[in-house]
């Protein structure tokens, strides 16, 4: 039939601006897209359609293989087998993870009918909260990158200067500028700085001086004397020299006699060496030895060191994602707050720590007695567990090994208190954290590196370098070092990573034996540890430290003097056994001493003996720092004379409160001592003080 209304055909794109009507049928081969509302008037017939509703299915199985791996939001109805109910369709099932989940109510019966609702508030808020933290971290670690990036950018931008500069200054032609350039260039030069290498070391008596230096060649050294006799002192055998001054590789030929008290003469090393060897004719004499350095050097090693706290910051972050994803699988993880202590009888446990109301603790104990290892009178308290805040009414009788149990703080405390009934039970406390506290932890580490980023950019000198950064260091000595407080404060000054080995109750020569004592923060604390003390451990750390004198002041040993060999039980004798045991073994060893501070005379070790008294044989502590230094001095070896220049004293380290007794019982109001003698734990205590200290010194040599 031929219809009378006109027909056009149109080959390309058409678009129209205003509405189009359709009088008749309409079929659209391609696809269409609705940019608002649709209205069908009709019936909508579609073979596939993508809504929640997946429709009512027979059985399970029909509903899996029509939807294998379900969309969130979808939802289907399964006909229930055997039900001749009129008023519902089937069992709800709904996606969870992309599998189909059926629906049950509380009794576990199927949902039906009803108005279901899915109980995953706190679930959903929780992963929120985590995405939105995870986003924040990532952002700000992009940040950090991106300084670092900045960082670099800079320093090359100014090495670009630089060459565009100098090339500058080579190609002019202005004679002028060229003298003026080679100026600049011998100025430069010129500069040096100079930095004390061995401080000042009197000489007991005529004998050779060997310090141990890492000398290359080039270097340049001004040898200070003091405290000289004209025409008497004399200063000869000067050598660059390895094997602790016993292979001779340059003699310098310089043979001085002194002729005034004090004065200082310069040296240039010719080849590398690890020793610089000279002989004092005289007594009395103090030997300084300073490096010179030119600025550029000194500029060379700042730059240096910044790139190098750059790289540290990096692997930080680096580190702090594998965290942020493994703290992303946990919602609560348990913080050791205080690791496992042994109780060696039935005692009061008062461990300090900082107690907010709300606050959980688990009490874990281990290596308990059944039946007879019995925990009560479990408190909240203040002033050492003095004053009791709280009972929390618990007493319990152990029935197993191990177990633990579970308190929370109704109140704020500064000592969490209980008493241990049976001897060798082992206690350790631990505070469960939620991921939110964890991630807060680890957002304010991310800004804590930033601010590092900044730091650094200011702190571009040689004095804020750690020159032994990431190097390892074996501490030893006595139940300092057992307790190793101050091991983590000397390790934060140096950058290092630090180990204590420390033979508790053990006087100097003790320490290079083949077994110590294991630390408190091991499962072998107290007991005695076998360690063959080798050339193989030595080899494993880069710097050797030696703390002590207390227990040999204490033991009652004689003073000696330096003509004591290492098998003779004196002060002298034990020192020189340490230093030359180390020495044999590793000649090369990296070895730093440092004395002990003053130690009360009142405390509940040694018979009560200590302040400024002397022991039975008429020595006193003084006595003793001043034996370690001379022989350090003797060696070559620096040593940190902490008793003499630490500041603690009978005005400062002094039982505050006289009424508390008992070993390591808390002296009231003390910061330097737990006991009158061992250093109290914590950021601006005695701890810190001793390991900060020591580690600046070793920072500066």
């Amino acid at each position: 039939m031929n219809s009378s209304i006109p027909t056009e055909q149109f080959d390309g794109d058409m678009a129209v601006g205003r509405d189009i009507t359709i009088g008749g049928n309409s079929a659209i081969r391609g696809s269409a897209k609705i940019g608002h509302n649709l209205i069908v008037n009709g019936w909508l017939e579609a073979k596939n359609i993508k809504a929640a509703n997946k429709g009512l299915f027979k059985t399970e199985e029909q509903l899996r293989d029509a939807y294998p791996t379900p969309e969130k939001g979808w939802w289907a109805l399964v006909a229930v087998q055997g039900s001749e109910a009129t008023d519902h369709l089937g069992q709800l099932y709904i996606s969870d993870g992309k599998k189909w989940v059926a629906q049950v109510d509380s009794s576990e019966n199927p949902v039906l009918k009803g108005n279901p609702t899915i109980e995953h508030k706190v679930y959903t808020e929780a992963v929120d909260q985590i995405t939105t933290d995870l986003t924040t971290v990532i952002g700000d670690v992009k940040q950090n990158k991106d300084q670092i990036k900045q960082i670099r950018s800079t320093q090359a931008s100014d090495s670009v200067k630089y060459e565009t500069l100098y090339t500058q200054l080579s190609n002019t032609t202005n004679a002028g500028l060229q003298e003026a350039g080679e100026k600049i260039y011998k100025l430069e030069s010129a500069i040096i700085t100079k930095r004390t290498i061995i401080s000042p070391t009197p000489r007991p008596a005529s004998s050779f001086f060997i310090p141990q230096i890492q000398i290359k060649e080039g270097d340049r050294f001004i040898i200070r004397y003091s405290n000289a006799t004209p025409g008497v002192t004399r200063i000869n055998n000067v050598a660059l020299a390895n094997n602790n001054g016993a292979n001779v590789i340059k003699d310098l030929q310089i043979d001085k006699t002194v002729t005034e008290e004090s004065g200082s003469f310069e040296i240039t090393a010719t080849t590398d060496a690890t020793h610089l060897r000279m002989y004092v004719i005289g007594a009395g004499c103090d030997i300084t030895i300073d490096e010179l350095l030119p600025i550029s050097e000194k500029i060379n090693r700042g730059e240096a060191h910044v790139n190098k706290r750059v790289d540290d910051i990096t692997s930080i972050q680096s580190e702090m994602r594998h965290e942020i994803s493994d703290l992303a699988n946990r919602l609560e993880i348990q913080q050791t707050i205080i690791s496992p202590t042994s109780r060696p009888d039935s005692s009061f446990f008062i461990p300090q720590i900082q107690i907010k109301e709300g606050d959980r603790f688990i009490i874990r104990y281990s290596n308990a007695t059944p039946g007879v290892t019995r925990i009560n009178n479990v408190a909240l308290a203040n002033n050492n567990g003095a004053n009791v805040i709280k009972d929390l009414q618990i007493d319990k009788t152990v029935t197993e090994e191990s177990g633990s149990f579970e308190i929370t703080a109704t109140t704020d405390a500064t000592h969490l208190r209980m008493y241990v009934i049976g001897a060798g039970c082992i206690l350790e406390v631990l505070k469960p954290s939620s991921l939110t506290s964890r991630l807060d932890e680890v957002y304010s580490l991310s800004k804590s590196n930033s601010d590092n980023i900044e730091e650094i950019k200011q702190k571009n000198t040689l004095d804020d370098a750690k020159p032994y950064l990431g190097k390892k260091i074996l501490s030893l000595g006595d139940s300092f070092t057992y307790m190793n407080y101050y091991g983590k404060f000397l390790a934060k000054e140096t950058g290092c990573v630090q180990r204590g080995r420390g033979v508790n109750g053990g006087h100097l020569g003790t320490f290079v034996g083949d077994s110590y004592t294991g630390s408190p923060n091991t499962p072998k604390v107290g007991q005695n540890v076998v360690e063959p003390f080798t050339e193989e451990l030595l080899n494993r750390y880069d710097i050797i430290t030696v703390m002590g004198g207390t227990n040999d002041f204490g033991g009652h040993y004689p003073l000696g003097d330096m003509n004591d060999g290492v098998d003779v039980d004196s002060i002298y004798g034990h020192t020189r056994k340490v230093i030359e045991k180390i020495l044999s073994l590793k000649p090369d060893a990296k070895i730093f001493f440092c004395t002990q501070p003053y130690r009360c005379g009142n405390i509940a070790f040694h018979g009560g003996l200590g302040g400024y008294s002397a022991n039975s044989r008429g020595v006193t502590l003084e006595d003793v720092a001043s034996a370690i230094v001379r022989c350090c001095g003797f060696y070559g070896i620096p040593c940190l004379d902490f008793y003499h220049t630490g500041g603690w004293n009978s005005f400062n380290n002094k039982v505050m409160n006289p009424s508390v007794t008992g070993v390591y019982s808390p002296f009231d109001g003390n910061i330097y001592t737990v006991d009158g003698l061992h250093p109290r734990d914590g950021v601006g205590n005695g701890a810190d003080m001793l390991g900060t200290a020591f580690g600046k010194f070793i920072n500066r040599h």
